[in-house]
């Protein structure tokens, strides 16, 4: 009789135990490292970013905008492909890649505007890169490619990429680069042909050498032009900083900076119009100097 009374009394605590396990899990949902979640409440997104552990929701409410969405929050990698025209109008075909990083604390902001890290790239990322890509490839040389000395061009384009996105604080830019670029085959065939009236001289070390005289004369008219506009954005009382030591050398960032001094820009998301100082070889007339862009709409 003690045992069956024993057998009963287990029988309920398993029962109660698996009740609160239940009850549990339809009130509670579990974010995981590497996760953060997203609360809708009655339809309207919470203007909280959950971290790992235990999220409260009203069960058997979804159908009335009750919710909790998983987020995955791990870096993304993010290839392209596209084709731009160097200043001395060669074209070239660029891969690309960047590596973004969602920001923890707003993942919330970015669902509720675009739902999903994948909508936010096609929707930001990718027209963003190309368009600073676009950009900054006109005015370089294409030996700058071609001897593959394309530091400074790639340095300024995830400066710019990272800057940027710093708009709305969703994502962050960790790294850029340049993957693979091929000129046209007749801009290749004409090299080919100039190395083989010379002697003594290898294909690459011609590339290399044609590279750095060609970039040394792209950054020390960049760097001309820069002092232009500083001098402009001084005369007008408008402060231009450098933000790190480490690119204060590069006259593409310090040409980006200072079209923000004169543009008065204060990072928000509605831009001022972009300056036609320089003049690009991706368009006829006049170029915006950098994407400066409005990002979000």
């Amino acid at each position: 009789m003690k045992k069956l009374k024993r057998l009963w009394i287990l029988a309920i605590l398993v029962f109660i135990f698996l009740g609160v396990i239940s009850v549990t899990q339809d009130f509670f949902v579990k974010v995981s490292p590497g996760q953060r979640a997203v609360k809708t409440k009655w339809g309207a997104i919470v203007d909280s970013t959950y971290a790992p552990g235990l999220v409260f929701n009203i069960p058997y409410s979804k159908n009335l905008g009750n919710n909790v969405v998983l987020v995955d929050i791990k870096p993304q990698r993010y290839e392209y492909t596209f084709t731009v025209r160097t200043k001395d109008l060669q074209q070239l075909n660029i891969k690309c890649a960047v590596l973004c990083e969602m920001n923890d604390k707003t993942v919330h902001k970015l669902y509720d505007k675009y739902q999903s890290y994948d909508a936010y790239e096609q929707k930001i990322i990718k027209d963003l890169v190309n368009r600073t890509m676009f950009t900054l490839s006109s005015f370089v040389d294409v030996w700058s490619f071609m001897g593959s000395k394309e530091t400074p061009l790639t340095e300024a384009v995830q400066y710019i990429i990272a800057d940027q996105l710093k708009n709305e604080n969703l994502m962050s830019a960790k790294n850029f680069s340049l993957l693979d670029y091929k000129a046209s085959k007749e801009f290749e065939k004409l090299v080919e042909q100039t190395v083989q009236t010379k002697q003594g001289i290898t294909l690459e070390t011609y590339k290399v050498e044609m590279a750095k005289k060609a970039t040394e004369r792209v950054l020390e008219e960049a760097r001309q032009v820069y002092e232009k506009m500083a001098a402009v954005a001084k005369a007008n009382g408008l402060e231009i900083q450098i933000k790190a030591a480490a690119v204060q050398n590069n006259p593409f960032i310090a040409q980006y900076e200072a079209a923000k001094a004169l543009q008065k820009w204060n990072g928000e998301i509605t831009l001022p119009q972009t300056l036609t100082i320089m003049k690009g070889a991706n368009e006829n007339g006049g170029f915006p100097l950098l994407p400066i862009m409005k990002i979000g709409k």
